[in-house]
C-alpha cells in the first residue's frame, strides 16, 4: 500500500537513483525526495542545462539540494548506461532506491539510437532493464530488514492492450507509432513482475505527463 509521507519522513540513510528527473513528474519527484534529506540523490541526465534548472528549482523550493548529484547518462546509448553503472558501483557502492522514471515517445517518426535501435524500445525498456540488472547486486548488498530496498518503474495502463511485435522492434515495417509505446510498457511490466519480490506497484490516479505533450493524452498510473 502507498505510504502517505509527512514532513518528518527521513531518507538520511538512503542512496537513491532517479532517472527522468529533468521534466514532468520526475522533476517533482526530485524536489520531494530532496526535501526528505537523502544521503545521496543521484540524477543520471543527458542534458546538463536541464539538470542545472532542476537544481535551481530545488533550491528555490526547499533549499535541499546539497545532497543532490547530477551524473552523466544517456539511455539512448547503452555504453553510457554501462559507464554510469560501473562508475556508481566503484565510487558510491551502495544503493537503496532505484526509480526508473525516464521515458520517451516518438509520435510521428522512427528515431534510432546510437545502438541503432528504435528509441522507444531502448529508452523505455532495454536501458532501464540494463541499468537495473547492473545495479541489482549493489541494492541487495545495501539493504536490510530495517532499511529495505525499492526498485520502481513509472508505467502506464496502456499496456493492457499492448503486444510485442518481435519481428518489428525497430519499426522497420509499417506500424502505428502508438503500438511500440504499448509494447515497451508491456515488456517493462513483465520485467517488473520478474522483480516482484523486490519492488512495490503504486497506483496513483490520473496524471497528465510531459511525455505526452505532443499528442494531448492523459495517462493512468
Amino acid at each position: 500500500m502507498p505510504v502517505k509521507l509527512n514532513n518528518n519522513y527521513d531518507l538520511s540513510k538512503n542512496v537513491i537513483i532517479l532517472t527522468g528527473a529533468t521534466d514532468g513528474i520526475g522533476k517533482e519527484m526530485t524536489r520531494i525526495l530532496a526535501g526528505f534529506n537523502p544521503k545521496r540523490l543521484v540524477l543520471p541526465v543527458r542534458n546538463q542545462e536541464k539538470a542545472n534548472d532542476v537544481l535551481e528549482y530545488i533550491k528555490s523550493s526547499n533549499r535541499h539540494a546539497k545532497n543532490v548529484e547530477v551524473w552523466e547518462m544517456d539511455l539512448a546509448d547503452l555504453q553510457s548506461v554501462k559507464n554510469f553503472a560501473n562508475k556508481f558501483i566503484k565510487e558510491v557502492g551502495e544503493l537503496h532506491m532505484l526509480l526508473n522514471n525516464a521515458g520517451v515517445m516518438s509520435s510521428n517518426q522512427v528515431i534510432k539510437t546510437k545502438d541503432n535501435l528504435e528509441i522507444q524500445f531502448q529508452v523505455n525498456h532495454l536501458a532501464p532493464f540494463l541499468l537495473t540488472s547492473l545495479l541489482l547486486d549493489t541494492i541487495k548488498k545495501s539493504v536490510s530488514a530495517e532499511l529495505p530496498g525499492k526498485i520502481a518503474f513509472t508505467s502506464s495502463s496502456v499496456h493492457f492492450n499492448g503486444e510485442i511485435d518481435f519481428d518489428n522492434l525497430n519499426l522497420e515495417k509499417h506500424s502505428s507509432y502508438w503500438n511500440p509505446v504499448k509494447g515497451t510498457l508491456l515488456t517493462m511490466l513483465n520485467f517488473h513482475n520478474a522483480l516482484c519480490n523486490h519492488c512495490t506497484s503504486l497506483v496513483q490516479g490520473i496524471l497528465n505527463l510531459k511525455i505526452y505533450s505532443t499528442i494531448f493524452l492523459t495517462i493512468h498510473f
